[in-house]
């Protein structure tokens, strides 16, 4: 098994740029094709890589990094006519595996607590597949940005879900951990919503450096998602919130969103 950092970085960019080349061949979406790659050279493949910490990193950059590029690319006043079907979808997305996960889980004689979080664990889903919507250049369509938003709210039910089993697991009522909760997730929504725009409009008021940019963009995704682990939520959900915020600041044509869709891909 490789532990070494700089040969597992070179085995994984070796991947990166193979993996996509063959995938076109043989017409299969390139992420299939990472996620089969990295079955075959996984614990239970070949072994040639297991769980370490440079591992850890790029995966959970490389999922930040999707959940950025889709709230900043999310076509805001479209989602705001949609959102009533977002919210319905995200519901619906939620509501039927939840419930089915319980269910079985309950005839397998599971108790409620742990029915519960099995079936959130069916409930919640991310969006690993929008790099190929990114690709195909659709990713401002209507359905598109419906999908973005029931997957956030499918997120979060599963998180509030795994908050009150938690609660519930915490000596009293647990009403000392959701005050904590709620202000912990207070300030991750001022610091998203109200500093990083402050930041954002000062910055492109006054510089028009590309590299800056990027760097303060890169700066923000990491500051949020870690805000949202440190708040007891997800950090694919603090990064998505963090494209959100900065959506109106970085505009599709403009070369950090080159810089940054480059990157991504």
């Amino acid at each position: 098994m490789i532990n070494n950092s700089l040969a597992i970085l070179s085995l994984v960019l070796a991947i990166i740029w193979l993996v996509p080349m063959l995938c076109r061949k043989i017409h299969v979406p390139a992420i299939v094709g990472f996620i089969l790659v990295g079955i075959a050279i996984g614990e239970h493949g070949f072994g040639l890589l297991g769980q370490n910490a440079t591992i850890d990193i790029l995966g959970k950059m490389g999922m930040l990094y999707i959940m950025l590029q889709a709230g900043i690319e999310i076509d805001l006043n479209d989602f705001r006519q949609y959102r009533f079907g977002a919210v319905v979808f995200g519901i619906y997305t939620f509501i039927i595996p939840f419930a089915l996960g319980m269910l079985v889980a309950r005839l397998m004689g599971m108790g409620w607590q742990t029915s519960a979080l099995l079936g959130a664990m069916f409930g919640s889903h991310t969006l690993m597949t929008y790099p190929i919507v990114n690709r195909y250049g659709v990713q401002q369509s209507a359905a598109v940005n419906m999908t973005v938003g029931a997957t956030m709210l499918a997120i979060t039910l599963s998180l509030l879900v795994l908050a009150a089993i938690k609660s519930k697991l915490l000596a009293g009522d647990g009403s000392e951990y959701w005050l904590t909760l709620a202000g912990k997730t207070a300030l991750l929504a001022v610091v998203t919503f109200v500093v990083f725009p402050m930041i954002a409009k000062y910055f492109f008021r006054h510089k028009q450096d590309t590299a800056a940019g990027f760097a303060m963009v890169m700066l923000m995704l990491v500051v949020s998602a870690g805000l949202a682990d440190w708040a007891g939520l997800e950090g694919i959900l603090g990064a998505f919130l963090c494209g959100v915020a900065l959506n109106k600041w970085v505009p599709n044509l403009s070369p950090l969103m080159g810089r940054i869709n480059f990157v991504g891909n």
